[in-house]
């Protein structure tokens, strides 16, 4: 499933049903390629975000996101599984380069097994053309070299289809 997919349902409690927020983030780990949590937008208009971790999430259903309780959400801070995150907007929208310093496009998004965490690919669009028709290529994991401030290094092997 991709992230696009996932932002903005709304996060629920089921312990008190009540709404606590919506997804508006990704929490990676790019060295592992695993999602490690989400950052929940909460408030209307004086908004705070606050971190969900994968694990604490209950189900990401059709309509929603459901965790157990509210407790479960926090300031980044207070997880150390967060400490070395890097947030999936740095990723989304950085440029994709070859390690012989070719530019293929940009991060459209990034796909997912959010049961296991899992990053399996991240969505390539080469230009303004394939923006417009929807249409991009994945990137798989394994052509990653590595992942930077708004930059995504692959191996020169991977090419993307013409």
């Amino acid at each position: 499933m991709r992230f696009g997919e996932v932002k903005n349902r709304p996060v629920v409690s089921v312990a008190g049903a009540e709404k606590l927020g919506f997804i508006d983030d990704l929490l990676l780990d790019t060295a592992a390629h695993q999602v490690v949590g989400f950052r929940v937008r909460q408030g209307g208009l004086i908004t705070h975000r606050e971190a969900l971790l994968l694990h604490d999430v209950k189900a990401i259903g059709l309509d929603a996101v459901t965790i157990e309780d509210p407790s479960k959400l926090n300031a980044d801070q207070k997880f150390l599984e967060l400490h070395d995150s890097m947030t999936g907007n740095r990723v989304i929208g950085s440029r994709v380069m070859t390690e012989n310093g070719a530019n293929l496009g940009n991060v459209s998004d990034i796909d997912a097994d959010f049961a296991t965490g899992q990053v399996l690919g991240y969505a390539l669009v080469s230009g303004l053309m394939d923006r417009l028709r929807r249409q991009d290529e994945m990137v798989p994991v394994a052509a990653v070299k590595s992942i930077g401030d708004n930059l995504v290094v692959v191996g020169n092997e991977f090419t993307p289809a013409p």
